[in-house]
């Protein structure tokens, strides 16, 4: 069982803190290229107040000042990025669950771009169960929604006689199954005991109403 934020996978880093480095000795040349600009521009602008040099210098040297900013920021981007990729070296689990059987191995190799999963995380607490109603049942189903906001749901085993967990009406699908007549309704599960796993048959028991006296 994993936390969520929890460290998984660590992919080799070095080729990644490698650009990393380059792109900010990039950023550190480029900004001293401004500084020693704009400080070239406060010189041309005292130098214009005396009539010491002409206007065009000191246009040229403002707009040399402008590209030098340009690629000072085009650099931050970069570092931006080569930091994003490095952080993605360090694979944290996004959500709290059961962790699978793990699907690489110390040394293999792994690509953005390609298809190979490393691990299989299922949330089990809370947990859902899918189950199926038939069309001629949802319109009291609907109406006592309407009502009640949530109706109560009971798991049970394959033979339907222990009761494995209780829960709630989680959501209704938008559309009835033509083939079969009947519409998916979920149902959300605490599950603190972890008597529910995922992928389990189950038989469910939606409560609807209950007649009195």
């Amino acid at each position: 069982f994993v936390q969520k934020g929890g460290a998984l996978i660590d992919i080799d880093p070095r080729p990644y803190q490698a650009q990393l480095l380059q792109a900010e000795g990039a950023l550190e040349r480029d900004t001293n290229v401004l500084a020693q600009a704009q400080m070239d521009l406060d010189r041309y602008r005292a130098a214009w107040a005396g009539n010491g040099i002409s206007k065009q210098l000191l246009d040229d040297q403002e707009k040399i000042v402008l590209q030098d900013k340009g690629t000072v920021k085009n650099d931050q981007g970069t570092v931006n990025y080569d930091q994003a990729q490095l952080s993605y070296c360090h694979i944290t689990a996004p959500i709290s669950g059961q962790a699978g059987l793990r699907l690489v191995d110390p040394g293999n190799v792994v690509q953005a771009a390609g298809t190979t999963v490393l691990v299989v995380i299922t949330q089990e607490q809370p947990i859902t169960v899918v189950f199926t109603l038939a069309e001629d049942s949802l319109g009291q189903v609907q109406t006592r929604m309407r009502q009640m906001h949530t109706l109560p749901v009971d798991a049970w085993d394959r033979s339907q006689t222990a009761k494995i967990a209780s829960g709630k009406m989680f959501s209704i699908d938008n559309q009835i199954d033509t083939t079969t007549g009947t519409v998916k309704m979920r149902a959300l599960f605490d599950n603190k005991n972890g008597a529910l796993f995922p992928n389990q048959f189950v038989n469910t028991r939606l409560l609807v109403n209950t007649l009195k006296g």
